[in-house]
């Protein structure tokens, strides 16, 4: 024996109204929830370069033997020059050479830690190595 349901055609109607206006309501929410996605990407990515801008200090390459000297640290007063740790000569933060003594500058990160050729993120406080 079967069970039938009678409903008439304005119930009927009713319900797939409703059930279309819920269905259009779960489309947008689902495109308001992609946008937010996209918009959420787009910020972390955003803020993951200006953390890496404003955190970072440049690399110099170096270029001869005495490139495994210590050498050139960051200025504390302006991050743009840095100093020359032996004769302690302020330069432009692309120098490659102190002109001062003529040792090659090596870089430090901005918390101070000496970085290796290799670095990609300082050991010391976890910062990304950009190279220059």
């Amino acid at each position: 024996m079967e069970s039938t349901v009678r409903v008439s055609r304005s119930e009927w109607e009713a319900f797939l109204a409703d059930h279309s206006r819920l269905v259009q309501m779960y489309e947008l929410l689902l495109d308001q929830l992609d946008h937010a996605r996209e918009e959420l990407q787009r910020l972390r990515a955003k803020e993951e370069t200006q953390r890496a801008g404003s955190q970072v200090t440049s690399f110099n390459e170096p270029t001869t033997a005495a490139a495994f000297e210590p050498g050139i640290i960051p200025s504390s007063t302006q991050m743009e020059t840095q100093r020359c740790s032996y004769c302690q000569r302020e330069m432009p933060l692309s120098a490659r050479f102190c002109d001062g003594c003529g040792r090659m500058a090596t870089l430090r990160c901005v918390c101070g830690h000496q970085l290796d050729r290799i670095d990609n993120f300082c050991t010391a406080c976890g910062r990304a190595v950009t190279r220059g």
